[in-house]
């Protein structure tokens, strides 16, 4: 597995894609989705980690960014077995590394950024510098709703998000009830007129593969089909961004 480096190029500038989500990307700077919310423990390595190993398994060249001085995604990619779709791995715990791709990885398809839990103020403005789409995953609590509003409020003032470069999304993670939402989760996306991008049921599939250092995409298993199935709609999101950005 290739890893950052000191001495990495920056990213360069955004130029036009002419690639699908299971293409090779063949300009110089990949699609980016960070994964973000002040609120630690709602399930940000986990999506993180899924979200890389889902592209991967298509063939889109992908790295994953730890930006967590925790790094989970970093010990979860030294657990991935050689035989799985690779996954580039960008140690962005360091600040100053935020946004370096070493020049032997381009061109990626897509890089998948696991933000800090207490990202915010200048970390989170520099971590969406680079950002396509930034995902918000929370769980059905009251503590999780609370922050969340504290800091997607943050979120609507930083500035690739106030200027249209960077668009925002929900996450509703570890759903319990399948055929609803919970009712904590329900009444704060009511409130402040939210979609969820996506809807992921808690399940022990993801933790017993994690630490195997592989994800659901990994698997051809009848029984991880309903739970494949429910990122369908954030994977076709994900494909309709990118095609905004070769029109």
């Amino acid at each position: 597995m290739a890893k950052g480096s000191q001495n990495a190029d920056e990213m360069s500038e955004k130029t036009l894609q002419t690639t699908d989500l299971t293409g090779s990307c063949i300009n110089t700077a990949p699609m980016t989705v960070v994964l973000a919310n002040v609120k630690g423990g709602c399930g940000k390595s986990t999506i993180a980690t899924s979200l890389a190993a889902a592209l991967a398994t298509t063939g889109a060249k992908v790295a994953l960014a730890d930006a967590d001085p925790q790094r989970s995604s970093l010990t979860w990619l030294l657990r991935r077995p050689i035989a799985a779709a690779p996954i580039h791995a960008l140690d962005w715990t360091q600040p100053a590394n935020i946004g370096k791709i070493p020049q032997e990885l381009r061109p990626l398809d897509w890089v998948i950024i696991d933000a800090p839990g207490s990202t915010r103020g200048a970390r989170i403005e520099q971590l969406c510098t680079v950002a396509d789409l930034i995902l918000t995953p929370m769980t059905p609590s009251f503590f999780d709703t609370h922050a969340t509003q504290r800091f997607l409020m943050h979120l609507e003032n930083v500035e690739p998000v106030r200027e249209g470069r960077a668009s925002m999304h929900i996450i509703a993670n570890r759903i319990r009830n399948q055929s609803a939402l919970d009712d904590a989760l329900s009444l704060f996306l009511e409130r402040f007129d939210l979609e969820p991008a996506a809807e992921f049921a808690e399940r022990s599939a993801y933790p017993n593969l994690a630490e195997q250092g592989l994800s659901i995409f990994d698997r051809e298993s009848q029984s991880l089909a309903p739970l494949k199935a429910q990122w369908h709609p954030l994977l076709e999101l994900m494909q309709r961004r990118m095609s905004a950005a070769t029109a």
